[in-house]
């Protein structure tokens, strides 16, 4: 598997710092789930994030639940595709109204068969049998369970888990998100963007070697780099970053 993202036509974007002389042209990846590469780095990204978000809410002293939501034992592979998302929207006001509003991120998996189910992990305290009856009133399975989450570091483990399993599967429908989150499940902080540097996207894609060689001439210093943030671009420039010639 290809560790570089290869998804044609990314353009290249620009960072320029006019006070240190130094121009980095780089390429982001292309961050989709079909693409072998960008789907490692999203898998790692996400395990970063629950991590974060789990270490947020218990040491904010509150409670954090794995979650196992399965389909209707009734329905096929498509139907449960098709059932979920009204089922769930009937759960979740269910789950608020009994637990007070709680926070959530999922996970989709399917079974040998296709059917959908759902890994999660909630704010919710309710017990098993809650999901089960509820569950099962709402158009969705009976076979619901939880448990609670001791660690972080465990809560970041089953969600790389079930994301990894959902890789191996080909068929899910166009645009299906693999991680569902509600608005107010915790999220990392932005990261600062770095002072005395200047963004744009090149007007031109195919000027891009007349755009090295204008900022050459002027005494610019240039990177060029692929498959990268501009976060990272500027930091390959602080460290073991390679200007050309």
């Amino acid at each position: 598997m290809s560790q570089q993202c290869e998804k044609r036509g990314r353009p290249f974007l620009k960072a320029y710092n006019p006070e240190k002389h130094m121009v980095v042209f780089f390429r982001p990846r292309c961050k989709t789930w079909s693409c072998p590469a960008c789907a490692a780095i999203n898998t790692k990204l996400w395990a970063a994030r629950t991590h974060y978000a789990a270490d947020s809410i218990q040491t904010g002293g509150g409670g954090l639940q794995f979650l196992t939501l399965t389909s209707h034992e009734k329905l096929d592979a498509y139907t449960s595709l098709k059932v979920w998302p009204a089922a769930w929207k009937k759960l979740h006001t269910r789950a608020n109204r009994a637990g007070g509003h709680g926070a959530y991120l999922m996970v989709p998996e399917r079974h040998k068969d296709g059917r959908l189910h759902m890994h999660a992990l909630v704010t919710w305290t309710m017990n098993t049998s809650w999901w089960k009856d509820n569950g099962r009133a709402c158009g969705l399975g009976f076979m619901n369970e939880v448990e609670p989450v001791r660690t972080a570091g465990g809560a970041a483990t089953y969600v790389t888990k079930y994301l990894m399993k959902s890789l191996e599967d080909a068929f899910w429908p166009d645009g299906w998100r693999r991680v569902r989150l509600s608005r107010d499940w915790p999220k990392m902080p932005d990261v600062e963007r770095p002072a005395g540097w200047r963004f744009s996207a090149l007007e031109k894609q195919d000027k891009l070697s007349e755009e090295i060689m204008r900022h050459m001439v002027g005494m610019d210093r240039v990177l060029v780099l692929d498959h990268i943030t501009a976060w990272e671009a500027i930091g390959a420039i602080d460290n073991e970053g390679e200007f050309m010639p």
